[in-house]
């Protein structure tokens, strides 16, 4: 997987923090990206993140050095770690919810883009860059050796002149035009006749 980062110091940071860290499973590579990407919560690291319990602070939202969007940040933090939805540790232990842990209040900021890429570190196995199509892989190998025996055919002889090599969507047409003039003539004559 590709990881976004705010810029290169974020990426540095990033991985010294979590070289530091004592796993670098999927939480702690969250922790890390969170914690090094905002720069108000960079320079408090501490304060939320107690590196050598291995644990979430959770005093640390409500320090005065804390913005509005840094708050965000770490409240994300919390919920990824060990889905914390608690804005204080009275809060915890009298069931007091905040509503502040909703999407809507977390990911209402410009760090929008970032937070999905610490989801994507917490959760890897449904982080999927794009879900492949069941026929997909089949597809591209049929195109390949359509592409193999066409350069074959004009190497030896059998065509003058090379055709451009076709693309898979272009193949996956082909296939299905064949499909029609063998199974369906009659949708490909009443087509015709229309």
């Amino acid at each position: 997987m590709t990881v976004l980062f705010y810029d290169q110091e974020h990426k540095q940071e990033y991985i010294k923090l979590l070289s530091s860290m004592k796993s670098q499973d999927e939480y702690h590579k969250a922790a890390a990206y969170l914690l090094t990407m905002d720069r108000t919560i960079k320079d408090h690291i501490t304060d939320v993140f107690d590196i050598d319990k291995d644990i979430i602070l959770h005093e640390g939202l409500n320090k005065a050095w804390q913005t509005g969007t840094s708050v965000k940040t770490t409240r994300l933090l919390f919920n990824l770690w060990n889905s914390f939805i608690y804005d204080s540790t009275e809060d915890f232990e009298n069931d007091i919810i905040s509503k502040y842990y909703s999407i809507d209040e977390i990911f209402s900021c410009n760090y929008m883009l970032y937070y999905v890429q610490a989801l994507k570190l917490r959760f890897p196995c449904y982080a999927v860059e794009e879900p492949a199509k069941p026929y997909e892989r089949l597809l591209k190998q049929i195109t390949a050796k359509h592409n193999e025996e066409v350069k074959s055919n004009f190497q030896s002889g059998l065509l003058d002149f090379v055709p451009d090599e076709i693309t898979p969507e272009e193949m996956l047409m082909q296939i299905i035009a064949g499909y029609a003039v063998r199974n369906c003539p009659e949708v490909l004559e009443t087509e015709q006749g229309s």
